[in-house]
């Protein structure tokens, strides 16, 4: 009898420390989305006011680079994050040294690469214009 009432006590014990671990992953989980909302919708207030106060500032031609140059560098971002620093925390066991060595090295090959990239494709651009007003006679800025 006393051995049952302990084993209930126990299982009791287990649903009761379930339920609170279960309610504070997801108070966690709430306030993990809402900052997250918080602080997108922050950025993007912020680079809708800076292309606004760019926009008084700057001609449209000028604006127009602007914003291709902002795509493109956008674009590099999301090419160079390869997934290395979330793969380094979702690992079961803490990173070793080793690990972020090779993930920093990694990071700094590919970064290096797509800068020789923009590079190489400045130059080409750069050339083929010259080529362009070589041909045509016409000469841009």
């Amino acid at each position: 009898m006393l051995k049952a009432e302990a084993t209930e006590t126990v299982e009791h014990f287990d649903e009761v420390l379930a339920e609170t671990d279960l309610r504070e992953i997801k108070k966690k989980s709430l306030t993990g989305v809402i900052s997250f909302f918080i602080r997108t919708i922050l950025l993007q207030a912020i680079g809708l006011i800076s292309a606004l106060i760019l926009s008084v500032f700057l001609g449209p031609e000028d604006f127009g680079v602007y914003g291709i140059v902002t795509q493109i560098i956008a674009l590099l971002i999301f090419f160079s994050d390869i997934g290395l620093a979330a793969s380094l925390i979702q690992k079961k066991e803490e990173p070793t040294h080793e690990d972020y060595q090779t993930a920093f090295t990694i990071q700094q090959i590919l970064s290096w690469f797509i800068c020789l990239l923009v590079l190489l494709i400045v130059i080409l651009a750069y050339l083929s214009k010259r080529l362009v007003e070589m041909v045509t006679g016409y000469y841009w800025l």
